[in-house]
Formats: structure tokens, sequence, C-alpha cells
């Protein structure tokens, strides 16, 4: 999970699914926000381990509709160019960094797992699209596209909601299906690495990977 606080707040969550928080704020025109804190998170995917990450938080709203946006939130990329206040559809991307030299030594005797570059699209409808509140659902699909590490799809449902003129809370909840590839780079052990690592050999097939919130 990760675990995140600095100059731009951020809830916890998993290190695959990030939360974005979803721009509530309304007015006239391009909004720019930057922020940047210390968060941790595990050393590879399903680690124990945690270790310090830089945790940075870029957006340009309101690029021609109040729901338009471009954001980067620590290592996602999210967007919408839909100028509706309900239907949302924009570039998606995530960078999964390389698993190499991990604090566990059986994993580490494992193959590396060379860093991905996760694209797609992501999509979905607001159910409430106020000024401000937002009750969203949305799915994401991105494949990745250095290094053919397999493809991933996420449900999730976001909540965002303005308590004050100074506060703002955003919930979220989902999950992530992927396909065998990514499983098999991340969660596969094959012969060669069962004999280095001692570990058992393991065919992960693809699934629900993870639950999120």
């Amino acid at each position: 999970a990760w675990l995140s606080t600095g100059l731009a707040l951020a809830q916890p969550a998993s290190m695959g699914d990030a939360v974005d928080p979803v721009d509530t704020a309304p007015g006239d025109g391009i909004r720019v926000t930057l922020g940047a804190g210390l968060g941790v998170a595990p050393d590879y995917e399903g680690s124990d381990y945690y270790e310090p990450v830089p945790l940075w938080n870029l957006s340009v709203g309101n690029l021609y509709h109040p729901k338009t946006y471009v954001q980067v939130f620590g290592p996602r990329l999210r967007s919408n160019f839909i100028p509706d206040d309900h239907w949302r559809l924009g570039v998606a991307g995530q960078f999964i960094r390389k698993r190499d030299d991990v604090h566990n030594d059986r994993v580490d005797d494992l193959q590396s797992v060379d860093a991905s570059a996760m694209l797609g699209l992501v999509g979905g409808y607001d159910f409430l699209a106020a000024p401000d509140q937002d009750l969203v659902l949305e799915i994401e699909a991105r494949q990745d596209v250095a290094n053919d590490n397999g493809f991933l799809a996420t449900i999730r449902g976001v909540y965002g909601g303005r308590l004050t003129e100074s506060w703002r809370m955003f919930a979220s909840v989902g999950s992530t299906w992927a396909d065998d590839d990514y499983m098999n780079s991340y969660f596969g052990i094959d012969a060669a690495g069962a004999a280095a690592s001692g570990l058992a050999q393991f065919n992960a097939d693809e699934g629900f990977k993870d639950v999120n919130f």
C-alpha cells in the first residue's frame, strides 16, 4: 500500500492504483496544481518491505470545460478530454519500476523484471456532476508498451466532495484484473527461477490481482 504525506496530501492506495483525486473545484480559467511530498511503497509488488519514495501531484484542470484535466499523481497519469458534465474519457498511464536488487534475498535471486510503461485509456460516468461533488464509476485499461509485461484493467468507484472552502475529501474503491503475461512477469516462478531461489515453481494465471481502497 502507498502511504504518503506532504504539501499535497494523498490517501493510502495500492502500488498499482494510487488514488487520483477528482478535481471538484469550480471556477473560471485553467487551474494548475503543484504538490510534492514523501511516501513509502513496497520495493516490489507483493513485498512486505517498504522504502521511501518521492510523491508529486502535477495537474492542469478546466482545460476547456470544468471536468477536463491532465494529472500526474505519483507514478500515474490520468486525464479527461470529454467536455461533458457526466461522461469521462482520457489517456491513462502508469510507471512500474524495475524489480531488481530487492530486500528479499530469495526474490532477488529470481530473474529481474524490467520496468513497465503502461499506457491506455480511462473512461467513466459521473452520477452527480455537481460543481463541488463527484461520484464516478470508471474503467481503466492499459498495456505495457516498453517491455511487454502485460495488460491491466481496473474498475473503480470514486467519490470527491468539498467539506469546507478550504478542505476536500476523496474516497475510492476498486479492483484490478491482470492477464497471463503480467501475472507471470511479476508473480510467476519458472524452473530456472526455482532452482536459483529455492522457491517452488509457480504459474500465475490471469485474474483479479488486488482490491484497493
